[in-house]
């Protein structure tokens, strides 16, 4: 019984994807697809689609011929410089989040909007709802009040309202630069 192990090992077959079998390293197929060009013609639309490095929605991908199987890491970068910006905050949004721990909290999302020569930029302030003045929350809301925030303030009520905001860069961890608030101040 060992002896037949030994030849059945020795005699492995393999399996192409037509179920065709072939044995051996430099043995030939039994069965061999015929195929011209033709088989493969898509028409002359998905020439014009791919052509001079253009997509079927119109827009132009880069001059240059990019190896498309290069892993690449694309870093982004500030669309603000480092400063204080006049800002708007725009709609606040909120969303039920459960800890590790299994503890409940509402994450809350501030955009705060920037009007640029180059049109507006939008530089979330993300945090724990939380009214301890040692949160990253806490002073945030009471720089857009302009004075301590209360139990009840419905936070659509900051909608719209006219602020300063001091603007810092964060470098994440695969090197991207983002813009992130350090500072608001009311205004008016």
């Amino acid at each position: 019984m060992l002896g037949e192990e030994e030849d059945n090992i020795d005699q492995e077959t393999d399996f192409d994807m037509d179920g065709d079998t072939y044995d051996g390293d430099d043995a030939k197929t039994e069965a061999t697809i015929d195929t011209t060009k033709e088989d493969f013609d898509l028409g002359d639309s998905a020439d014009e689609v791919y052509s001079e490095g253009e997509s079927d929605d119109g827009d132009d991908w880069e001059a240059e011929e990019d190896d498309l199987l290069i892993l690449k890491v694309i870093k982004h970068k500030p669309k603000l410089s480092k400063g204080e910006y006049l800002a708007r905050v725009g709609t606040v949004a909120a969303e039920k989040m459960r800890g590790k721990d299994g503890s409940n909290w509402v994450k809350v999302t501030l955009p705060f909007e920037i009007k640029t020569p180059d049109g507006v930029v939008t530089v979330p302030f993300i945090a724990s709802m939380s009214l301890s003045p040692k949160s990253r929350f806490y002073p945030v809301i009471k720089g857009i009040l302009g004075h301590e925030p209360e139990a009840g303030l419905s936070l659509r009520e900051l909608q719209g309202t006219q602020v300063k905001v001091q603007i810092d860069h964060h470098i994440d961890d695969q090197g991207s630069v983002w813009e992130e608030v350090k500072r608001v101040k009311r205004v008016g």
